[in-house]
């Protein structure tokens, strides 16, 4: 399930299945609220004039990218077991982003996680959370 929330000034998409937390321009944000999994490969024309104040070029570009990050696994992903990534690209930077995405979780109705990578911090607070 993808959650979006800003944390350390920051907006994020964080997907419990891949376990990916991926910023977001101003423009992704918006377009996320409004996107419904899967994603086709061509942006919808619905998409397009609801983000008509938008260049479309910047629309066809940002839909792209949302688009590639499903293909790789890593927005919209499939499974039922939430993850955390705590190193690699697509991983929390803050302690805050990682409370934000265990509150998410546990909202969901989980009652644990795996992480992938380790942060002292994020077992304490998993601990704390759950």
């Amino acid at each position: 399930m993808v959650h979006l929330f800003k944390a350390s000034g920051k907006k994020i998409a964080f997907d419990s299945a891949s376990g990916a937390f991926i910023p977001l321009t101003a423009l992704a944000n918006k377009m996320m609220g409004a996107l419904t999994a899967p994603l086709s490969p061509v942006c919808p024309t619905s998409l397009r004039y609801e983000l008509a104040k938008y260049d479309s070029e910047d629309v066809s570009d940002t839909y792209e990218r949302l688009y590639s990050l499903q293909e790789d696994g890593l927005l919209f992903a499939a499974g039922n077991e939430p993850k955390l990534m705590l190193e690699g690209e697509y991983a929390a930077e803050s302690d805050e982003e990682i409370a934000e995405a265990l509150s998410a979780i546990k909202n969901e109705g989980k009652s644990s996680v795996s992480f992938v990578g380790s942060n002292e911090n994020a077992e304490k607070l998993a601990k704390e959370i759950f």
